[in-house]
């Protein structure tokens, strides 16, 4: 702001001016001021003329004043590009003072980092609050401003991140040319701070190279053409992360070096250490191995804060009846099968909460809550001992003394229930894997062969204590692989269950008995806004067989 100070020394007070004057003392003052401001505005503009002439050779004057002259509505029509108006500190440019590591990049690099820092790792807070969301992507901005590699890949993945979720409609043709540059510079960056001993094991690296291996071929990304609806594929972008090629051998290096760093708890960056723990959780489940790292902590202390776990609340009363079908396995004698419906136990409260958020309760604990939960249960399951080798051990084929049989059937049934526990995990906590026949064909093969295990050479079918868990594992691995061959397989063996059980009575396949399988099925693991149709559509398989069989049988 300019002060300009005009001297006036008025001949009398201001009280006494005549009143008939033709021009006050105030009045003179103003046109004084502004005559005054108006002449030096007119003498800095002529000054600017000059020296911008000075610069200009006559070729460029006359094409200048050619251009202004043919502009009739005021405007330029000269067809060149406005040069940014650098002459003024910040006027246009979206990084003024050149606070990132590499400065002067295009509006697009900018708009691709802002979506990385803003739509995409902000997912990865602890929770919804703004504080929350602030500090991770404070954390994130001040990483790609120290640090090349961390700019370059956050360009990368938030550019693969935003082509992915942009409409099918959309030219990214130029996106896909940065995705490509900026993945080039990233990994020039990764090996230069891979050879330096001060920085091979930093946040900075550790976070470029998960963010490379998760998004391996961001390039090639092209737009989704269905959206996910469901709560628990949609959030935390699981979609987006699902249907991404990882680079294996470059996550398996990025779990050594936080090995060697000396865990996740070594970890600052906010929501890295949780983005690589889900990562090492849900691959684990895909490939059916045991976690990389320890787990963080138990779920049961998360879990047991929840009003929706109290059996008092509301939800809870809405299905009393979840997981008592598995009461069973606290008479096997294996200290395994505690564990295992401990576990279980667990993934019950995670439904009912799961399902309390659902319908938008007001004593439903957050979705990141329930998701940190999930994860952290996950990793229980996943440690659990596998006994398939016990089950199908050489030993225990011919021998059939009381004891024996009894070990022998007791492993049939801990192995059927958790692995049929991880079928749940994938439908309907994790359902981003349902699709991947891939993951869903291998856990349904392994069940199948335990099922006929547990029939053919144990007769547990028939035992009516399991006819109802018989009739869950079916149906639950039948809904895994509905588009596969194996599913006509679970749909024949639940045709041979039911007709079994059923035989000798009249049954109204398609109503009465639909409506008695779904009250036995939620004494398992269920939930009903997720189960439901699928299951009923199974069901439809099943009795359409049913009765087939039965009109064959008048024939």
């Amino acid at each position: 702001m300019r002060l300009l100070f005009l001297p006036y020394n008025p001949s009398k007070d201001s009280h006494d001016v005549d009143e008939t004057a033709e021009e006050s003392p105030q009045q003179h003052a103003a046109r004084a001021y502004h005559s005054k401001a108006k002449s030096i505005r007119k003498s800095a503009l002529r000054a600017r003329q000059l020296s911008a002439g000075r610069g200009k050779d006559p070729a460029a004057k006359a094409d200048s004043k050619s251009s202004l002259e043919s502009s009739s509505d005021g405007r330029v029509r000269s067809g060149r590009p406005i040069p940014e108006p650098s002459t003024v500190l910040g006027a246009g440019r979206v990084d003024p003072f050149n606070a990132y590591c590499t400065p002067d990049q295009p509006l697009m690099v900018h708009e691709m980092l802002d979506h990385a820092i803003s739509c995409q790792w902000s997912l990865f807070a602890a929770d919804d609050r703004p504080e929350s969301l602030l500090m991770v992507k404070k954390s994130v901005m001040d990483t790609a401003i120290r640090s090349p590699l961390c700019f370059h890949t956050l360009v990368y993945s938030g550019a693969a991140h935003k082509a992915f979720h942009q409409s099918p409609t959309v030219d990214n043709s130029k996106s896909a040319v940065l995705r490509l540059t900026s993945k080039v510079e990233a990994i020039k960056s990764l090996r230069t701070a891979l050879q330096s001993q001060a920085t091979a094991l930093a946040d900075e690296v550790i976070f470029a190279m998960a963010l490379l291996a998760i998004v391996g071929h961001g390039e090639n990304v092209s737009a989704v053409e269905k959206r996910e609806r469901r709560t628990m594929s949609a959030e935390q972008d699981g979609q987006f992360y699902a249907s991404m090629e990882y680079e294996w051998q470059h996550m398996k290096a990025v779990i050594e070096i936080v090995k060697m760093k000396g865990g996740l708890h070594t970890i600052r960056l906010p929501g890295l250490a949780f983005a690589l723990a889900s990562f090492d959780i849900h691959t684990s489940i895909m490939f059916q191995t045991k976690p990389s790292f320890p787990l963080f902590m138990p779920s049961s202390p998360v879990v047991g804060t929840w009003l929706t776990s109290q059996p008092g609340s509301p939800a809870f009363q809405r299905c009393p009846n979840l997981t008592t079908g598995f009461y069973f396995l606290t008479d096997l004698g294996l200290p395994t099968a505690i564990e295992l419906l401990n576990v279980l136990n667990i993934i019950r409260d995670l439904i009912v909460a799961f399902d309390s958020y659902q319908r938008r309760d007001g004593e439903a604990p957050p979705i990141k809550m329930i998701i940190f939960a999930r994860n952290l249960n996950q990793h229980e399951l996943l440690t659990l001992p596998d006994l398939s080798e016990e089950l199908f051990s050489s030993s225990l084929a011919y021998v059939d003394t009381p004891t024996i049989l009894k070990t022998h059937r007791a492993l049939a049934l801990y192995e059927i229930c958790r692995l049929c526990a991880f079928i749940f995990q994938i439908t309907v906590l994790l359902p981003n894997l349902h699709d991947n026949i891939d993951v869903t064909i291998p856990y349904a093969r392994r069940i199948k062969r335990c099922l006929q295990c547990a029939t053919t050479e144990l007769n547990l079918h028939q035992d009516s204590i399991y006819h109802s868990f018989f009739l869950w594992v079916a149906i639950m691995t039948a809904w895994s692989v509905r588009s596969t061959i194996l599913y006509d397989w679970f749909v024949d063996f639940l045709v041979q269950h039911v007709r079994a059980e059923v035989a000798g009575r009249e049954v109204d396949y398609r109503e009465s008995l639909r409506m008695t399988v779904e009250e036995r099925l939620a004494r398992f693991l269920w939930l009903e806004s997720e189960c439901e149709a699928p299951c009923a559509e199974i069901w439809e398989d099943v009795t359409a067989s049913l009765i087939l069989d039965k009109q064959c049988a008048f024939c």
